[in-house]
């Protein structure tokens, strides 16, 4: 029997038997190992063989999209594989795109997910009161998708995968605005609902503009370029105010009890710092990549009472925690020997990689 790369490399990394290991090395693993030693490097690759061999969701676009993302990490050193693993996913998202109907393009929660129902399956209450229908768009799910789309289209030059990008992002343009104290900023609302206009979450807005900076980097459409900076803004008037929190400074929770939310540090900074940073990068704005890597740090030394009291509400130390999440410091490897030592960290004690870490450790290699 043939071991797969992966396979051969765990073993060789377990048995601490050099010469095995030099002839089983790939470009993934030599790269992986180089940075973390060859036993997580074995781990990794495990992983990615079991990303590229499982299954595509047909019902999850989170799950799709994070999956793309770790398939497009993949793709620089394990070619044609990992970009048809990609496509299959983008093929999915393009399945579930406008599940309502409503000839709006965008993303919404599973439509039979009952995790937050409030009126039947696919339904959501948000800001504690608010019920979103079945197939309503939400600019998280959508964000997400509109990055693989963008990353999908960077390898495959395929139209199919840009033309339902650009439809997404057209149905969702006018659906935020600027926030009364930053005039030139734009926030997206958190959802396509008329219900959630005026209300300011972080995270989904800078995924949008995560979605929009793969797009631009495949198109330099100065509109991106645009409302790009416009979010950049938006998160520069957050950090201006030291803000940390889920929820933005014009948001009615933040105004009700601003000490208490703009100290309230969870799991979902990462997305923000990684969204943050890749704005910065489309557009080559280097303070919006340091910011972005102050957020990751903010995260990740969180202690005390301003962090969740569970793994899954802060789950950034690896002591404790394997979530998710604890892979972020991952992204910003290459800045800094702080993140670095905090990715080996989280690597020591992880088995398993999915689509999300995957693509925070390799593509933080990057």
């Amino acid at each position: 029997m043939r071991l797969s790369a992966s396979a051969a490399l765990l073993l060789c990394a377990t048995l601490a038997s050099a010469p095995a290991c030099a002839q089983t090395d790939s470009p993934l693993t030599a790269k992986l190992s180089a940075a973390f030693g060859p036993a997580d490097a074995a781990k990794v690759s495990a992983s990615a063989d079991a990303l590229l061999r499982r299954p595509i969701s047909t019902l999850n676009p989170v799950q799709d999209a994070l999956d793309c993302f770790g398939a497009a990490a993949l793709a620089r050193t394990l070619g044609a594989p990992a970009t048809a693993r990609v496509a299959a996913d983008a093929d999915a998202l393009i399945a579930l795109s406008d599940p309502a109907h409503t000839g709006k393009a965008g993303w919404s929660l599973p439509i039979a997910d009952t995790a937050k129902n409030c009126d039947g399956p696919g339904t959501a209450i948000t800001f504690e009161t608010e019920c979103n229908q079945a197939g309503t768009i939400f600019m998280f799910e959508t964000g997400l998708a509109l990055t693989c789309l963008g990353k999908t289209y960077d390898l495959t030059h395929k139209p199919e995968y840009l033309a339902a990008a650009q439809k997404a992002v057209d149905a969702s343009w006018t659906a935020g605005g600027a926030s009364p104290d930053c005039p030139n900023c734009f926030a997206y609302w958190y959802s396509l609902n008329a219900a959630d206009v005026g209300r300011y979450v972080r995270n989904t807005n800078v995924l949008m503009g995560m979605g929009l900076a793969a797009l631009y980097a495949d198109t330099h459409d100065p509109r991106y370029a645009a409302r790009l900076t416009q979010i950049a803004n938006a998160e520069r008037a957050e950090m201006a105010a030291h803000n940390f929190g889920y929820y933005g400074i014009a948001d009615l929770r933040q105004r009700r009890d601003p000490g208490r939310e703009r100290r309230w540090i969870d799991n979902h900074v990462p997305y923000v710092a990684k969204g943050l940073y890749e704005i910065g990068v489309a557009i080559g704005d280097p303070v919006a990549q340091d910011e972005a890597a102050k957020l990751m740090d903010v995260w990740m030394t969180c202690r005390g009472v301003d962090c969740g009291n569970s793994c899954a509400q802060w789950g950034a130390d690896p002591a404790r925690c394997m979530v998710t999440q604890t892979a972020a410091p991952c992204f910003f490897t290459k800045r800094s020997d702080i993140f670095k030592a905090a990715c080996q960290a989280y690597l020591d004690k992880a088995v398993k990689l999915n689509g999300y870490q995957i693509w925070a450790v390799v593509g933080g290699l990057e």
